[in-house]
């Protein structure tokens, strides 16, 4: 699917094909693990992010559940936080 992420100075908008099929416009596509809207709006990604997150810490969670603080911290540093810090330069300095 194509995304249009931004107004062309034309009138209409750009139709796309591959061979005879058109291709539709998008609201949002991923790219390299990061949803685009076509608002550039982040509420998809952020979402999406958020939730990965949380099933990825309750299941460090209940792994871990009698491991000591060294453990855990270790565990969240390599499984939740990167999914938490992954593309976090595109929508923030």
């Amino acid at each position: 699917m194509g995304t249009k992420l931004h107004e062309g100075l034309g009138e209409g908008s750009a139709n796309y094909s591959l061979g005879d099929q058109k291709i539709p416009e998008a609201n949002s596509c991923k790219y390299l693990g990061i949803i685009i809207r076509s608002d550039l709006s982040w509420a998809n990604q952020v979402n999406c992010k958020i939730h990965k997150a949380w099933r990825t810490l309750h299941y460090v969670m209940r792994t871990v559940k009698k491991g000591n603080k060294n453990t855990k911290i270790l565990a969240y540093a390599s499984l939740v936080s990167p999914i938490l810090e992954y593309g976090a330069a595109c929508w923030g300095p």
